[in-house]
């Protein structure tokens, strides 16, 4: 059974077992406090996708302030995952490489509240406290915190010579009909699917656990931006009794159940959807009624102007960078009939109609008639589906470290040896997918042929895989004695396909659109 299957059987399973409507609540008198809460989450792009028709944090904006107008009771939030990955992330910017800083920028103009999600910690510590100290918004964490010098301490925002650490919980408090203020608990949680050495995780459920029983705040309407598996979530809301609503994110595709009293949701990837929560809470009963709507954002939402003007700022600088490698970000490059499958989760796990258009891509632009061709999977950085039509841009989300493609003959041993790590590197980046190479009844085969260890085989690959970076895969470098000198592309030849591995692949889409 694939990733896929099992993912579908536990989807299936949490619709069968959770209910599918709230309480009614009798509160014929008594106070009532109305909240709104506009949701996002999985955010790697500030621009609209799919040529614009869809998402763009500009329509995000517009909706929060739409909506701030028609009760002062609201918040935005975003629930982890916007500081990576994204094509812009790469490029420099005042001497630095962006690494989340124009998102930041971004969400300042609405952004109320985020926690953290696992692409956070893909950046390095350095980066993530810039992001932290330039965000105007709150952070909250429940379950992750900061190892500095062997200790574990919050994760804070340096403000001058301040250090603001970033709480286990934030409490709002929003006025009643009568005027009197009423607390709203915010906590965030992560999974632990990052492991870095700057990076501590504490257990998801005892963490909130904890947190509830030894607030000082005891009475509140409990709400969770969490970042985790909808396994997860759903283990959250059994295991711990008086959440309201668990705002989630990881998956990339909008969700709905109701467990028990618990609300859990999530929305598209990419703000192609958000999720509007109305809470109605009855102090006099500590109840809550939820009403939750998704909403599309696509074409038929205008841009909030301020923030309009702000992205357009960064897009404006990126532009003309990615001009000079040749790159043009807004050209077509066709209308794909099917989606093209880059969630990592996937593509990590086994070929998918992605990864496999890449490494044909490459044996497309062999010019030695390469046999095989080989992709590392940790090249592939969207993290999303790619639907609809597609530009240059998309490629550069694709693949935003880009690199030249080299040409050379590898012995079959080395070959065999690249497939046994690969094979025990499943769901990590180092995961190897093939064009010219299959198993078939446990045996490998090259155009049909077992591999012979003794022969030489044309192979085209990234000058990434091939100077040893990949994890555990250093045998695989120029000083091999069983890998030939490579052939490499002529910078100056504007026409060579192998100068980057994303002009492969614009090339071969045009000709092969999926």
């Amino acid at each position: 059974m694939n990733f896929r299957s099992i993912y579908c059987g536990l989807i299936a399973a949490a619709i069968f077992f959770v209910s599918c409507s709230a309480a009614k609540i009798n509160n014929s008198s008594g106070d009532r406090v109305d909240v709104t809460i506009l949701q996002i989450n999985d955010v790697y792009e500030i621009n609209p996708l799919e040529g614009g028709k869809t998402g763009g944090l500009a329509r995000v904006a517009y909706l929060a302030k739409k909506y701030k107008k028609k009760n002062p009771n609201f918040l935005t939030v975003i629930s982890g995952d916007f500081l990576n990955p994204s094509a812009i992330n790469m490029m420099k910017y005042e001497g630095k490489r962006l690494k989340g800083r124009h998102m930041v920028s971004v969400l300042n103009e609405f952004m109320d509240i985020a926690t953290f999600g696992n692409h956070e910690f893909d950046i390095e510590m350095n980066e993530l406290q810039e992001r932290l100290n330039e965000s105007k918004f709150d952070w909250v964490s429940t379950n992750v915190s900061k190892m500095e010098n062997g200790k574990v301490i919050p994760f804070y925002k340096k403000i001058g010579v301040d250090s603001i650490s970033i709480p286990r919980e934030l409490v709002r408090y929003f006025p009643g009909k009568s005027g009197r203020k009423y607390p709203f608990r915010f906590f965030g949680v992560t999974l632990d699917a990052q492991k870095r050495d700057f990076v501590h995780y504490d257990p998801i459920n005892l963490s909130v656990q904890n947190l509830l029983e030894k607030s000082s705040v005891k009475q509140a309407v409990n709400v969770g931006i969490t970042h985790l598996a909808i396994g997860q979530d759903l283990d959250l809301a059994k295991s711990v009794p008086n959440l309201a609503i668990l705002m989630g994110g990881h998956e990339h595709n909008n969700a709905k159940f109701i467990n028990g009293k618990t609300y859990i949701t999530k929305a598209d990837a990419n703000a192609k959807s958000a999720y509007l929560h109305h809470i109605t809470y009855y102090p006099d009963q500590d109840s809550t009624a939820i009403e939750s709507t998704l909403i599309k954002i696509d074409d038929s939402i205008p841009f909030d102007p301020s923030t309009k003007n702000t992205v357009d700022q960064w897009t404006s600088k990126v532009d003309s960078l990615y001009a000079k490698d040749g790159f043009d970000l807004k050209s077509v490059i066709c209308t794909l009939k099917e989606d093209l499958e880059g969630r990592e989760t996937f593509a990590r796990l086994q070929p998918t109609n992605l990864s496999q258009g890449i490494v044909d891509a490459f044996r497309a632009a062999s010019k030695q008639k390469a046999e095989r061709a080989i992709l590392n999977t940790g090249s592939i950085r969207i993290d999303d589906v790619v639907s609809g039509t597609i530009t240059q841009y998309d490629i550069l989300r694709i693949m935003p470290f880009g690199g030249e493609l080299m040409e050379t003959e590898i012995k079959g041993s080395e070959i065999l040896k690249l497939i046994e790590v690969s094979e025990k590197s499943k769901g990590s980046g180092a995961y190897l997918v093939y064009s010219g190479i299959e198993q078939k009844d446990g045996i490998w085969f090259i155009q049909g042929n077992p591999i012979v260890a003794d022969r030489s085989y044309k192979t085209i690959l990234s000058d990434f895989l091939l100077t040893g970076r990949e994890r555990n895969m250093g045998f695989l470098n120029l000083s091999n004695p069983n890998i030939s000198k490579p052939q490499r592309p002529d910078p100056n030849d504007k026409k060579d396909l192998r100068n980057d591995v994303r002009l492969a692949y614009i090339d071969y889409l045009k000709k092969n659109c999926h």
